[in-house]
């Protein structure tokens, strides 16, 4: 029970991290003269992954890669992650005055066809933060972080926790289509996060039947 209460704990910082990468985002987009800064916007983000990491706080998206490798409490962990990562992305929304900018952001993402669309750029934001969680738990690099992040938010892809900050910094967590919306980001996070690792460990092992 501690361990869980743990988990659900530390998964606070992280949605409030992401929040604050949203709120950055969206400061540095405000600027429509200066189209440059949606660049700037899009770096400056990775510094709420970059903590995250550092602090070892549980970020869901970041986590659910290697639920297939972890003992069955992990995939509660997970959960709880999930829980307390909207919980703190909702709030860091709802603590600042509605973002025209976040609502123009989020009219535009509700305008795209929830199927494949919206599940397919999950995917791939999810693919994204497996590939930096791994590269800078497992070899210290802390580059993949500052090129990863970047990659999904200009490419458009869809990250679970920070769409929460901005479905409510928008005001707009109940507007038509929001809630699938944010469903169909969990399960794209998932599916791409698991997608890398669980390819590897099945080449791995066909490679090791090929040997025998």
């Amino acid at each position: 029970m501690k361990k869980q209460l743990a988990a659900f704990l530390k998964s606070i910082p992280a949605g409030i991290l992401i929040g604050i990468g949203g709120m950055v985002y969206l400061a540095c987009c405000s600027d429509s003269a200066n189209p440059s800064g949606r660049y700037i916007g899009a770096l400056l983000f990775s510094v709420a992954l970059l903590s995250i990491l550092l602090f070892k706080m549980n970020l869901f998206t970041g986590m659910i890669g290697y639920v297939h490798e972890q003992k069955p409490s992990f995939a509660l962990s997970s959960l709880l992650a999930l829980i307390g990562n909207f919980l703190a992305a909702f709030a860091a929304g709802w603590i600042r005055p509605a973002s025209e900018k976040a609502i123009d952001l989020c009219k535009a993402k509700l305008e795209k066809d929830p199927f494949p669309t919206v599940l397919v750029d999950a995917i791939l934001c999810g693919i994204l933060i497996y590939v930096c969680v791994d590269a800078f738990k497992k070899q210290n690099r802390t580059i993949a972080v500052f090129l990863c992040i970047p990659t999904f938010i200009l490419c458009g892809f869809e990250h679970c926790i920070a769409d929460a900050y901005y479905f409510a910094a928008a005001r707009m967590l109940t507007a038509s289509g929001a809630p699938l919306f944010l469903l169909l980001a969990i399960v794209g996070n998932s599916i791409g996060g698991l997608l890398i690792p669980l390819l590897l460990r099945l080449t791995n092992y066909l490679e090791q039947e090929k040997t025998v």
